[in-house]
């Protein structure tokens, strides 16, 4: 559990520092970032954001609405929690109770670890285009 939260603090360091000179976002930004990214672009998004009085007409309106109005599952940098978690899972004495435990963190953290990932990945790789670009490649 310690190894999957230490990858996740790291996708979303990456996210928070973005690519480009002047992207940089709070660890919290990123994390409703990584959530209403994908949100914006689904027809769930879309069909709430409708139906719930999104009136703006541009995409970066859309995903702060999102981000405003939407019942998103992590408002905040969600990496504490998880850590503290972690300790307590530790002083935990019976191994069937911690595993119930560790089971359950990974069915209600799976989307918004898979958002950190995909998000960190899409940064990397435009990273990795800029490199190339600059070497001509």
């Amino acid at each position: 559990m310690e190894h999957i939260i230490s990858g996740s603090d790291t996708h979303l360091d990456i996210v928070a520092e973005g690519v480009y000179v002047g992207q940089q976002k709070t660890r919290d930004q990123a994390t409703l970032d990584c959530q209403t990214w994908p949100l914006a672009f689904s027809i769930e998004g879309r069909e709430f954001a409708k139906a719930n009085g999104f009136r703006g007409k541009s995409m970066p309106e859309l995903l702060e609405w999102l981000g405003t109005n939407y019942p998103l599952r992590f408002k905040k940098d969600p990496i504490p929690g998880w850590r503290k978690q972690v300790a307590r899972l530790r002083s935990k004495g019976n191994p069937h109770t911690a595993l119930e435990n560790y089971v359950a963190f990974m069915e209600h953290t799976a989307q918004i670890r898979e958002a950190f990932y995909e998000s960190a990945a899409a940064a990397e790789a435009e990273i990795d285009r800029l490199i190339d670009m600059r070497r001509g490649k």
